[in-house]
């Protein structure tokens, strides 16, 4: 069994084994260009290699493009490779025919093969593969006419997806052999999943803290190489992390100071230039909506219902230990505010405001009656800051 590593560059080779079949394979490099271009395109087209001679070589046709398309636990034989090899024998007049097909897939861990015969002699049909450290046929079952016979062979561990799995074999007895000379197979990758947590479901205020987390997963394997991401709306990464046997995701702070949509995805990027898991990109994306709290704008106002005042007033912001001062002059009230403090003509109140939240004070003034109305009300202020606006001073 010849394993190469292929990928844009060219072609490497490597020698593995695979159950009972040990040997190093060494091509000319007109023979690796060759197995290059075969494999490039849907299927291949393979001469026997040595001593091994046929001139009715298999051709496979089908299987999968190992840079695009990837498979789980269960959906390997999506992308097998199938082909039929067929001789005559018997009597020239009255001639017998029989076909071997071959179908090859392979799995996360396995290279599969199907062998089903087509005879029209049901005994004595031997499957065999060529051994070429010992340079001799090796037996692994009889076929039985119309039955698929399973050969599946542990992957090496460190395997990538290219990389090229390459067998002899042959069916004996029953009439002419059919040699299949070198069945070959680029092996396919496996699928990853990424996904990316939700956004908001409702705004949040400027600042508040907000993060995204982005995961990767495979349903094959433990999953090790590559990077898992998370992009913004530009497609600029943000966050990466180095995927390992332990770290399959990654955080990101969405930065919230300014209001604003924003909207990111999130991606796994293969290794390279060689890998053995496919990359994926997140199915939705996931969008933060930052909005302005506390966007009210500050005012006062009174209202007056004969003697009785009704003073409102709603602070723009948060403002701790505020100094809050009321003036009437004249001893304009007939009793204080509950919890203020005289100070001579005013009435004065620290206490905490909070943004957009509005707080009333009703008074009820003293009136007297005077030819001339005297002002019972001039001035509210905030931290020395007078809130009155144009509003007129209230007289009675």
């Amino acid at each position: 069994m010849k394993t190469f590593k292929t990928n844009l560059l060219g072609l490497a080779l490597v020698g593995l084994i695979l159950g009972g079949c040990s040997q190093t394979a060494t091509f000319e490099d007109a023979d690796l260009m060759n197995e290059q271009a075969a494999a490039e395109k849907g299927g291949f087209k393979l001469d026997p290699v040595g001593t091994v001679g046929n001139e009715n070589a298999l051709t496979l046709t089908g299987g999968g493009n190992f840079d695009t398309d990837c498979i789980t636990s269960t959906s390997g034989s999506m992308y097998k490779a199938t082909g039929d090899l067929s001789t005559t024998f018997g009597n020239q007049n009255n001639p017998s025919t029989k076909t071997l097909n071959v179908e090859v897939w392979n799995t996360p861990t396995t290279i599969e093969y199907r062998f089903t015969l087509s005879s029209p002699n049901p005994n004595g049909n031997n499957l065999q593969y060529y051994d070429e450290g010992t340079a001799t046929w090796i037996g692994v079952g009889q076929l039985t006419v119309g039955t698929p016979f399973v050969v599946s062979r542990n992957l090496p561990t460190d395997w990538k997806a290219g990389d090229v799995i390459t067998e002899q074999w042959r069916q004996t007895g029953g009439g002419n052999p059919l040699d299949a000379g070198d069945v070959s197979y680029a092996l396919i990758g496996i699928c990853t999943t990424t996904s990316l947590s939700p956004g908001t479901t409702e705004p949040i205020c400027e600042g508040t803290a907000f993060s995204l987390t982005a995961t990767v997963s495979t349903s094959a394997e433990t999953l090790t190489g590559g990077f898992i991401q998370i992009l913004n709306s530009s497609n600029q990464v943000v966050a990466s992390e180095a995927v390992t046997s332990t770290v399959r995701s990654v955080t990101y702070n969405v930065p919230t100071g300014t209001a604003g949509n924003y909207t990111y995805s999130a991606q796994y990027v293969r290794s390279t230039p060689s890998f053995r898991y496919q990359g994926s990109v997140s199915s939705t994306t996931s969008t933060v909506q930052v909005i302005e709290c506390g966007g009210c704008e500050k005012s006062f106002s009174y209202q007056v219902n004969g003697n009785e005042i009704t003073f409102t007033y709603i602070p723009a912001e948060d403002v701790t230990g505020a100094n809050l001062v009321f003036t009437f002059p004249q001893s304009a009230l007939d009793s204080p505010l509950e919890g203020w403090t005289y100070n001579g003509q005013t009435m004065q109140k620290t206490m905490d405001l909070k943004a957009c939240e509005t707080y009333t004070w009703k008074v009820t003034l003293t009136c007297k009656p005077l030819n001339n109305p005297q002002n019972k009300w001039t001035d509210f202020n905030v931290n020395g800051e007078s809130q009155k606006g144009s509003l007129e001073n209230i007289k009675c």
